[in-house]
């Protein structure tokens, strides 16, 4: 079956999905600015959180632990109401992922 790519644009954008946008380590939120514009603009929900300690995060630095990261993100989980598809950036996403 052959598909336009109108048909296929239209499809794409049937489907809803919720993004939640990790940065890794030395960054903020700020990294994904661009695509969270652009995942928006296709109607899906995105969000992207300053980690414990970076971007706008005034976490003390005596309390930034692999653990609050980990944290943080349950609790952005948690209050989605649908499944959320996860997206990580360099190593910190990777040590949190297996915590999760």
């Amino acid at each position: 079956m052959l598909f336009s790519k109108e048909g296929i644009r239209e499809s794409m954008h049937s489907l809803r999905a919720t993004f939640l946008l990790i940065h890794g380590v030395w960054h903020g939120a700020w990294v994904w600015q661009k695509l969270l514009l652009m995942l928006e603009a296709a109607g899906h929900q995105a969000f992207a959180p300053d980690l414990p300690g970076a971007g706008l995060d005034r976490m003390p630095l005596s309390a930034i632990t692999l653990a609050s990261s980990v944290n943080r993100v349950l609790d952005l989980v948690d209050h989605v109401q649908e499944p959320v598809i996860l997206v990580g950036q360099r190593a910190t996403p990777g040590r949190m992922l297996a915590r999760l």
